[in-house]
Order: structure tokens, then C-alpha cells, then sequence
């Protein structure tokens, strides 16, 4: 096999993974963490698939969330649609966390998916609550801007 030849193989199978990682991610997207990995034969089998390394690789798969107005969410009756109350998610049917602007206690707070985060931090990354809790708060600063003090998952 000449160099040409080798390099059209690289690019190929490169151009293939890269597909099945975008594939991968609209899943996720669409179906949710637990369908996926599902389909694709399991957690590891998504990590080694998206790169995923440590928890905080996996909770950067929710990089790219939009906020979605708490009117168009399922939410809007459980906050009364409070304007101190923010949607973040891929859309409507999947909030990933609310933003808790103006509370009560003083502090910028969110509640953050049980299903799609806290769930998958715990059980396969073997996070205690603590820890997901430092996590996700450096995660949502880092990446959203929130100067977030306090997370809790939805289940509670």
C-alpha cells in the first residue's frame, strides 16, 4: 500500500467515526444518555466513542444547551412562570437544568436533571452527592457564567 493510498484509509475511517460521534451526540440530544448508551452497547462503550474521560468531559456534552423560555416548558406551571426562573436544555422536553436567579436563600441556584446528569455521575462515575454538587457548580460557572453557589438534582 502506497502513502496515498494509506492516507485515503486514515481519512475514511477518521470521516467514519466522526460520523458515528455526531450521530452519537443528536442522540443524546434527542432520546437522552441512557437510550444511547443503550443502543450503542453501553456507558463505556459511549465514552470510548465520545472521548469521554472523566466527569467532567461528560458533562461537557451539555456545552452547547440554549435556554428555552420557561413558557414553552412543561415547567411553566410549577414556577408560575417566574421570570427569575431559567430553562436550559436542547429544547423544550429536555431541560437539562433551571436557573434559579433571585431566590430566596441569597444565592444563584440549580436544579439540575436527575436522569441525564446526577444519575450518570453517580452510578458510573461513582460520585458521591457532594462531589457532583462541586462539579456541576464549577462546571455551570466555568462554562454558562452563572456564579452558581448551590445545585440539587430534580429528583429531590
Amino acid at each position: 500500500m502506497n502513502l496515498q493510498e494509506s492516507i485515503r484509509r486514515i481519512l475514511r475511517e477518521e470521516t467514519e467515526h466522526t460520523s458515528l460521534q455526531v450521530t452519537i451526540l443528536r442522540s443524546i440530544k434527542t432520546l437522552g444518555v441512557e437510550s444511547t448508551s443503550y443502543a450503542v452497547g453501553g456507558f463505556k462503550n459511549l465514552c470510548e466513542i465520545l472521548n469521554i474521560n472523566s466527569p467532567m468531559d461528560y458533562l461537557h456534552l451539555f456545552n452547547d444547551l440554549k435556554i428555552i423560555p420557561l413558557s414553552e416548558t412543561e415547567l411553566s406551571w410549577e414556577f408560575d412562570n417566574d421570570p427569575d426562573v431559567i430553562c436550559y436544555g436542547f429544547n423544550p422536553d429536555n431541560i437539562i437544568f433551571i436557573h434559579f436567579t433571585n431566590c430566596y436563600y441569597k444565592e444563584s441556584r440549580c436544579r439540575i436533571s436527575y436522569e441525564e446528569i446526577w444519575k450518570i455521575l453517580g452510578k458510573e462515575f461513582k460520585l458521591t452527592y457532594k462531589e457532583i454538587e462541586v462539579l456541576t457548580i464549577e462546571w455551570l460557572n466555568s462554562v454558562f457564567d452563572l456564579q452558581v453557589t448551590n445545585t440539587f438534582d430534580d429528583s429531590h
